[in-house]
């Protein structure tokens, strides 16, 4: 089988992705392993190669399977079909700019589990590059993950040099990230005990199970606040046990070091719009932890549908939510922040963290588990967030996740590509690319053409 190649970009069948001109790495593949969503390198005419995105695969016997295939800026799908045999690479990447040395290396390190072939790479890379780790520190920083790349460097590489203060930072952060996280677990174990004594179940979700569990370093993953899932049917019960033990829905005010009752106006909009209760908040005379926040979510996503998380109530143990069902909540949570606007107002759309999450997750859960985490999401309709997660954990990780793609059958693959349904009753697509976007400071130009919106948003915050 080859090696990789190179194609110049002709047309803009495939923009905003592909653009004309550019120049597209892509590799050799394996026809069974392609997944829908991939894009592709195919010999349509004996002097001329197309790469277009599988949109469906079709099985015409046991032996033969061909692919449809789409231009992401085309109306409709190609009217033919690609054969295996016409297939001549999958696009692994674009030969940007934006896949520079100090990126490649936070993607590489920002993880809990590894093979040799990373080990490797990251070797190389600090070995034979001048590496920028004041940007390191910062990108790696604002996508939480700053503590577990540096620990998994000096635990790769103890001999590495890196500049003082950088060393320093990372230790300050370190230790007060433990700090703060062990104060934050102990008032979880707290509300816990409160909430069970009055009969409401709640469940840690992400970070809250995730950095005990599978971290196993309360320094390794900031913990902005303790996300819990409820029945919102207890929500009388859970707002009263949570305010015996000091715990009130209201507004941070850092300067007085006190809780401001939210606004009734606010109160509505947030009820109106959200699939979380207003988050609860408590003072601390910890400087590194100034204040708890609980945040209750009673729905997967901005739909407002509980049937699932009844569901996955219904069916927990001992406290916590079976795999499949944190799965979907891993998945159904990055989705919903991605292609949502609220979300790109307050900067935290995408971050790394949310990928390795799931990456790591994944790694702990059986293909039992993973098949029932599929059938899960197309019983309730949430396939596109599955989808959207796993595809794009293939880029930030250049890693395989055709086993879970390939179960899936869409139309189309727009959504990949596509925000703000929710907020402007159209799809708005993307104008930077996904990794573009990733390592942002933020992603507020993508709502360039939407300032009411912006003003709007702007006036809900003051609330």
């Amino acid at each position: 089988m080859a090696e990789k190649f190179e194609i110049i970009i002709s047309g803009d069948s495939m923009y905003p992705f592909l653009q004309s001109g550019e120049k597209v790495k892509a590799q050799a593949v394996d026809p069974n392993t392609v997944a829908i969503g991939d894009i592709i390198v195919y010999q349509k005419f004996e002097d001329h190669l197309t790469a277009h995105r599988v949109i469906e695969i079709m099985n015409l016997s046991e032996r033969r399977t061909c692919f449809v295939t789409k231009g992401d800026n085309n109306p409709d799908k190609d009217d033919y079909i690609v054969h295996p045999h016409q297939i001549m690479g999958r696009v692994i990447k674009k030969n940007k700019a934006e896949w520079n040395t100090e990126r490649k290396l936070i993607l590489l390190l920002a993880r809990v589990t590894f093979d040799e072939e990373v080990k490797t790479k990251i070797r190389e890379i600090t070995a034979n590059h001048e590496l920028d780790w004041d940007y390191i520190i910062s990108v790696a920083s604002t996508n939480k993950v700053c503590t577990l790349i540096f620990k998994n460097l000096f635990d790769l590489i103890p001999e590495i040099n890196i500049p003082g203060d950088i060393k320093t930072n990372y230790r300050c952060l370190k230790l007060k990230l433990g700090v703060h996280n062990k104060y934050i677990f102990n008032q979880y174990d707290l509300v816990a005990e409160t909430l069970k004594k009055c009969g409401v179940s709640c469940f840690p979700l992400k970070g809250s199970w995730l950095l005990p569990h599978l971290y196993k370093d309360l320094s390794l993953r900031s913990v902005n606040d303790i996300d819990c899932l409820f029945d919102k049917k207890d929500e009388s019960k859970l707002v009263e046990a949570m305010g015996s033990i000091g715990y009130f829905q209201g507004q941070y005010n850092s300067v007085e070091n006190k809780i401001t009752k939210f606004s009734r106006e606010k109160q509505i909009a947030w009820k109106s719009k959200m699939n979380n209760l207003l988050p609860f908040q408590k003072t601390t005379d910890i400087p590194s932890c100034p204040v708890v926040i609980f945040d209750f979510s009673f729905a997967l996503d901005l739909s407002l549908d509980q049937t699932p998380i009844k569901a996955m109530i219904e069916e927990s143990v001992n406290g916590f939510l079976r795999k499949p069902h944190f799965f979907i909540h891993l998945c159904c949570h990055l989705y919903k922040e991605a292609i949502n606007a609220i979300w790109i107002m307050e900067t935290t759309d995408l971050n790394i963290i949310k990928f390795c999450d799931i990456r790591e997750y994944l790694l702990v859960m059986n293909p039992q588990e993973i098949d029932e985490a599929i059938e899960f999401s197309k019983k309730y309709g949430i396939e596109k967030a599955v989808y959207f997660s796993c595809y794009y954990l293939g880029i930030v990780y250049n890693e395989d996740y055709s086993f879970i793609l390939n179960r899936y059958q869409f139309e189309s693959t727009d959504f990949l590509y596509q925000f703000g349904e929710k907020d402007f009753n159209e799809k708005l697509t993307w104008k930077k690319d996904f990794i573009d976007r990733l390592f942002a400071v933020n992603n507020l130009d993508e709502l360039e053409s939407k300032q009411d919106f912006v003003k709007n948003y702007q006036t809900f915050l003051r609330f």
